[in-house]
């Protein structure tokens, strides 16, 4: 360890923001452009409230083979082992605690620490440490106060790499690639992208837990109305007692069971088909086959459920960007657009064909974001856009809080209130993944 840390009577415990992402992906402007725009660019080292650690500068030394290697791109830099963990944390403690640290600068060139240049961390308010591999180390991970993934599309990462490793690294282009793909990629999907999950993502859980409410709402209701439920499946379906009971306990645990997997992001696929099974079987229980309005908002509530679905697919990854893989992540993007498609569905319910303003202007807008949704164009936008809209008229006709409990139409608002909540959910979820691969924005791209 060449690090040198040094206490101040005035001790600064700074703010930790971790910043991950993939080669080339542009961790390092980011924390550029983040220090620019706080106007600390021209400050001195000593006067800083913002700097910003490269992990590149934590890369252990390497043995004589290993150099060997490393000058013929056989080298795996993109994995754990290349990196001095104990190192790294023992410096981002002691700069957490206040001190003056001094760090290596790491040359690429002979792939070893500079031995005559160092970097000075002094005390400052926020420190931002960048790197492929920020969050993979557990105890380091736990360090940061914010963490950020910068998500960017492998043909541009590679594309920047490519020059980069050439033009300052002095690497041709065969060693570049064979690098990119014996190490860099493989270690991308094995260590890198998986710690997306440990970022601080709340829109995920956000629509997440939108696009469950209604399945908890009935969930709940199934068991504090579990009498009454129960009597009024019998008197519908003249079934007996003991199957009406079954019914209501299969809603009960296949409810309360999926969104407790979906949550928590285990067996999704199994949790999806639960609640996919209690939408039919309610519309079946229920005789919402033969009611339109209830129907279309019953498609639209299963179009939702296709969009988290997709979202926990793994997507298939071609070894080079650029090339195709298999499969072309066929599935995945038939799931979404069937979910685009379906969720539609909830707008076709709120149109009305009254003579006012402000229904003729919910009406043209509904329709126009709707249509943009379906085929997939500014979708991410349209669908932001439909967010706030039925939120709104959500909160404005679905108002069930001010209804007494002894009205019959406060269950029936409840029930449109978070089954529209849920259809927000799946909408978010657009906002947060876009539209998938069959939609006008992604074939815009190859255009």
């Amino acid at each position: 360890m060449n690090s040198s840390c040094l206490a101040k009577t005035e001790t600064k415990s700074p703010f930790l923001i971790g910043v991950a992402g993939g080669t080339a992906c542009g961790k390092s402007t980011v924390c550029k452009n983040i220090i620019e725009k706080l106007g600390q660019t021209n400050l001195d080292e000593t006067r800083r409230q913002v700097v910003s650690i490269s992990q590149d500068s934590f890369y252990r030394e390497l043995n004589a083979a290993e150099k060997i290697k490393a000058s013929k791109g056989q080298f795996n830099f993109d994995h754990p082992d290349a990196f001095d963990e104990v190192f790294m944390f023992q410096t981002l403690t002691d700069i957490q605690a206040g001190k003056t640290c001094t760090i290596p600068v790491y040359n690429y060139k002979t792939n070893s620490r500079s031995k005559n240049e160092n970097i000075v961390i002094y005390p400052a308010d926020v420190v931002i440490v960048e790197g492929i591999l920020a969050f993979y180390f557990p105890a380091i991970r736990d360090l940061f106060h914010m963490k950020l993934f910068v998500d960017t599309d492998s043909d541009t990462r590679l594309a920047r790499r490519v020059p980069r490793d050439i033009n300052e690294r002095g690497r041709d282009l065969e060693q570049v690639l064979n690098q990119y793909m014996n190490f860099v990629k493989p270690a991308f999907e094995e260590f890198c992208l998986p710690v997306v999950k440990n970022c601080n993502a709340y829109l995920p859980t956000a629509s997440r837990l939108c696009l469950i409410s209604t399945f908890i709402e009935d969930g709940l209701r199934m068991y504090f109305q579990w009498s009454e439920q129960s009597r009024y499946m019998d008197m519908s379906w003249n079934c007996g007692m003991f199957l009406a009971t079954v019914f209501v306990l299969i809603n009960l645990v296949g409810q309360l069971g999926g969104c407790i997997l979906i949550l928590i992001q285990k067996h999704v696929r199994i949790a999806c088909g639960v609640l996919f099974f209690i939408v039919v079987l309610q519309t079946i229980a229920y005789s919402i086959l033969w009611d339109f309005h209830f129907l279309l908002r019953n498609f639209a509530l299963i179009g939702a459920l296709l969009l988290v679905l997709a979202d926990s697919e793994v997507e298939s990854k071609s070894l080079l960007a650029g090339i195709p893989s298999l499969g072309e992540n066929k599935q995945k993007n038939y799931m979404q657009l069937t979910g685009r498609c379906l969720i539609a569905f909830m707008f076709i319910t709120l149109l009305k064909y009254e003579l006012s303003f402000f229904q003729l202007v919910q009406d043209i807008l509904g329709t126009i974001m709707m249509v943009l949704v379906f085929i997939g164009y500014k979708t991410k936008l349209s669908a932001l856009v439909l967010v706030l809209f039925l939120t709104s008229l959500n909160f404005y006709y679905n108002a069930w809080w001010t209804i007494p409990e002894t009205k019959p139409l406060r269950d029936f608002l409840k029930y449109d209130f978070f089954q529209t909540l849920s259809v927000i959910g799946g909408l978010l979820m657009i906002v947060l993944r876009g539209p998938g691969g069959v939609s006008m924005d992604e074939h815009k791209k190859n255009w």
